[in-house]
C-alpha cells in the first residue's frame, strides 16, 4: 500500500489525511516464477480495501495523537446521504472542518452536478446507492495535479492560523478544546457501547 494522497501534497492546501492507493509487484511472462507469483499481493483485492486501510491508518493516528497530546476522536453524523460518517478530534467545531475541506467542497458541488443530472435524464431522484456512486465519479473527475512547491511548515500553519481566525475561531481556543481531553478520565464500557460499535462499523462499509 502506497499514500497516494500524502498530507499537504494535493492541489489543496489544506491539511488532510492521506489515502491511499494499492501497488502491485507482480511479475509476468515468462521470466516469472512461481514463487514470485505465490508472495504477489493481489492488487484488485487491495483496492477494494482501500477504504479499510485508511480508516485503520486513521485511527492509528487518532491513537497516536490520543497518547501524545490527549486528544480524542469522534463520529460525526453525515450532513447528507451521499456522505459517510466520519472520525473527528473532538473539539474541533464542524464549521471549521468544512473551511478546511476545500476538496471536499469541490467534491460536493460537483456531486450535486452530476445527480441533477442523473434526475433530469431519469425524471426521478437517484437512490443513495447510485449517489454515493456519482460522489465517487465526482472525487476523480475533480481531482487537480499536486502541488510540488514544497512550502515550510511554519508559513503553512501561520496560513492555516489567519484562516481560523478570519472565520471567527481563536487557534488557541480551538486548540485548548482538542487537547488533553483523554486525560480527563478513564475509558469506560459506556465509551463502546453496542450503538457506538455499530456507528463505527460504519466507517467501513
Amino acid at each position: 500500500m502506497a499514500p497516494s494522497r500524502p498530507p499537504s501534497t494535493t492541489g489543496s492546501p489544506d491539511p488532510e489525511t492521506p489515502s491511499f492507493t494499492p501497488t502491485s509487484s507482480s511479475r509476468t511472462g515468462p521470466n516469472a516464477s512461481a514463487t514470485a507469483l505465490a508472495t504477489t499481493l493481489d492488487s484488485r483485492t487491495l483496492y477494494k480495501a482501500t477504504v479499510s486501510a485508511s480508516q485503520h491508518y486513521n485511527g492509528l493516528l487518532y491513537d497516536q495523537l490520543g497518547r501524545d497530546l490527549g486528544t480524542e476522536a469522534e463520529v460525526r453524523t453525515p450532513t447528507s446521504t451521499i456522505h459517510n460518517y466520519s472520525f473527528e478530534l473532538s473539539g474541533v467545531d464542524d464549521e471549521l472542518i468544512r473551511e478546511f475541506s476545500s476538496r471536499s467542497r469541490l467534491i460536493d458541488i460537483e456531486a450535486g452536478r452530476l445527480i441533477h443530472d442523473w434526475s433530469e435524464t431519469h425524471g426521478r431522484e437517484p437512490s443513495n446507492a447510485v449517489k454515493l456512486k456519482l460522489r465517487q465519479q465526482a472525487t476523480l473527475s475533480t481531482r487537480t495535479a499536486k502541488n510540488h512547491d514544497v512550502v515550510p511548515l511554519n508559513t503553512r500553519t501561520r496560513q492555516w492560523r489567519e484562516r481560523a481566525i478570519a472565520n471567527g475561531f481563536d487557534p488557541e481556543a480551538v486548540l485548548a478544546a482538542t487537547i488533553n481531553r483523554s486525560h480527563a478520565r478513564p475509558l469506560t464500557a459506556a465509551d463502546t457501547e453496542a450503538t457506538w460499535i455499530v456507528t463505527t462499523a460504519g466507517l467501513v462499509k
